[in-house]
C-alpha cells in the first residue's frame, strides 16, 4: 500500500510513512487496513510502551492515529484512548476530550518522535488488519 500524506493537517516523519508502508507492502489493492502497535509487556501495573493503533483507508490516506492507556487503579483498569489524532473528521482528543485537530500539533509532534524512538528500540509487535 501507498500511504498518503497529502490532504493532512501538518506533515509526518517520512521514516512513520516509510514504517506503515513496509507493515502494509502485502495489502490487496482497494483494501483498507488497522496497523497496531504492541508492546507485548505493556500492563497496568508495570506500565510499558502505549499501543499505537493508525488507521488506513482503502487509497492508503492516514484515517487516524491513536494511542491507548490504562485508566484507574489495579485490578480496577481499562485501556482508553489517551491520545486520537482523526485526520478523517479533523479532530484532535486527548482524554476523552475533542479539539479541533489544529491544537494537536505539537503534541502530535511530540508523541512521532516519541513512537518512532520506542520503534527503533523494538518496543512494538506489529500486526496489521484488512478493513475492506
Amino acid at each position: 500500500m501507498i500511504i498518503r500524506t497529502d490532504g493532512l493537517p501538518w506533515p509526518i516523519a517520512p521514516r512513520l510513512r516509510h514504517i506503515l508502508q513496509a507493515a502494509t507492502a502485502d495489502i490487496p489493492a482497494a483494501s483498507g487496513a488497522t496497523v497496531t502497535f504492541r508492546d507485548p509487556t505493556y500492563d497496568a501495573c508495570t506500565g510499558g510502551f502505549h499501543p499505537v493503533e493508525i488507521g488506513l483507508a482503502h487509497d492508503g490516506r492516514l484515517l487516524y492515529i491513536t494511542d491507548f492507556a490504562f485508566a484507574g487503579r489495579p485490578p480496577d483498569t481499562e485501556i482508553v484512548k489517551e491520545i486520537d489524532f482523526s485526520f478523517e473528521l479533523n479532530l484532535f482528543g486527548h482524554l476523552g476530550v475533542d479539539y479541533p485537530i489544529m491544537r494537536g500539533q505539537e503534541l502530535f509532534s511530540i508523541w512521532q518522535s516519541n513512537f518512532l524512538a520506542y520503534f527503533d528500540m523494538d518496543a512494538y509487535t506489529v500486526s496489521v488488519e484488512l478493513t475492506g
